[in-house]
């Protein structure tokens, strides 16, 4: 939102409720896309279609009325998905087990990807010791 928005408890200007319901938009559009793919693989959404129920809601003019209200609200939605997205993570999580938490390897090189898997394997194979030449730090002198 611009700077004439109600930041510090001020009244949203004509300009900001247009570019957060355009937000809220994206926001809903996305997360009934996601309720359609979810359906499709035969997934209870009835969670879901309340937090996309709430969202529509958001993108209304009235709720602009009151910044802190509507501060509240926005809140309660973003706490919504983050605990959708919580349970539906436990629920993948048997299909996701050996898929990293963060980020993929489809693009990575097949003989790079080898070396860094052989080189994690050779990891746990091995426990760490000190190293003989390792000093300990000395204090810092006064």
């Amino acid at each position: 939102m611009n700077g004439g928005g109600a930041q510090g408890g001020g009244v949203y200007t004509g300009e900001d409720i247009r570019q957060y319901g355009r937000e809220l938009r994206g926001q809903r559009e996305a997360a009934e896309a996601l309720r359609r793919e979810l359906q499709g693989q035969g997934r209870d959404v009835e969670e879901l279609n309340d937090l996309i129920q709430q969202l529509r809601s958001l993108e209304s003019a009235r709720a602009f009325n009151d910044p802190d209200e509507l501060a509240r609200l926005r809140g309660a939605v973003v706490q919504g998905f983050k605990e959708f997205e919580f349970t539906l993570r436990r629920q993948l999580g048997a299909a996701e087990v050996d898929r990293p938490a963060l980020g993929g390897n489809e693009n990575v090189p097949a003989g790079y990807r080898d070396m860094v898997n052989e080189y994690f394997k050779s990891l746990s194979r091995k426990p760490a010791a000190p190293s003989a030449t390792t000093k300990k730090p000395e204090p810092p002198k006064k």
